[in-house]
């Protein structure tokens, strides 16, 4: 599998932060895996969302990971843009990078350490 590497946010939003209210319950395994972008470095996650952000922008994503009593705050950068206007009645949302060494990025992959599928996801 390659892992895209994306170093480098957009120069101009490298520190911004946007207000997010965004939250993410993934209750199952098959969710989170149509969530889940491990194709990126450090890994990702894609949030369905109707609000409008920038590539580069910095933001917090409030997650429940399958019966967890207690979310999880992940920050990451946005690296992935879906639109409203996208085809094939994708879901709109956005990628967001997570930050190197995140403990989210752990959890996410024990949890799906032994699912092998070949289900679409959110983004491929």
């Amino acid at each position: 599998m390659q892992t895209l590497e994306f170093d480098q946010p957009c120069e101009r939003v490298q520190h911004q932060y946007q207000e997010s209210a965004e939250q993410l319950n993934l209750k199952h395994i098959d969710t989170i895996a149509s969530h889940y972008m491990p194709f990126i470095k450090n890994g990702g996650l894609f949030i369905p969302t109707h609000k409008s952000y920038s590539l580069g922008v910095k933001v917090t994503v409030s997650v429940t990971l399958l019966e967890q009593s207690s979310n999880s705050q992940v920050t990451g950068t946005v690296i992935w843009i879906t639109p409203i206007t996208a085809q094939g009645q994708q879901l709109h949302g956005i990628g967001i990078q997570f930050e190197p060494n995140d403990a989210f990025k752990k959890q996410i992959d024990e949890i799906l350490i032994n699912r092998i599928d070949d289900k679409p996801t959110h983004t491929f």
